[in-house]
């Protein structure tokens, strides 16, 4: 059985921008779901310039974090602050001085 995923609190997740969000989730998903891509992309560009084809360096590939685990620990510039946002909206509605006005809009 496998683990359950739970997130982190917005306070313990580290805030990437956006490109390098991207950049290192695309990093995880090459490795872990496409290993050959690179490989492939080499044989590509060797063919195109009418080389040998050369194989990459197998200490090139990184061994890191799983997808899981990067998602766990990094969120992005966008992700954070929509999270916040909810968060300010989730604390005003659950407020009592706004108890009235969800319970009216409701019966609307």
């Amino acid at each position: 059985m496998s683990p359950k995923h739970t997130q982190m609190p917005l306070a313990e997740t580290h805030i990437l921008d956006e490109d390098e969000f991207t950049e290192r989730l695309d990093g995880i998903i090459e490795r872990d779901f496409f290993p050959d891509l690179k490989q492939l992309r080499a044989e590509n560009r060797a063919l195109e310039i009418g080389a040998d084809v050369a194989k990459p360096d197998v200490s090139d590939t990184k061994v890191s974090v799983s997808l899981g685990e990067f998602l766990d620990t990094y969120t992005s510039e966008d992700s954070a602050s929509f999270k916040r946002l909810l968060q300010i909206e989730n604390k005003s509605r659950n407020e009592p001085a706004n108890e009235g006005v969800w319970t009216r809009q409701r019966h609307l």
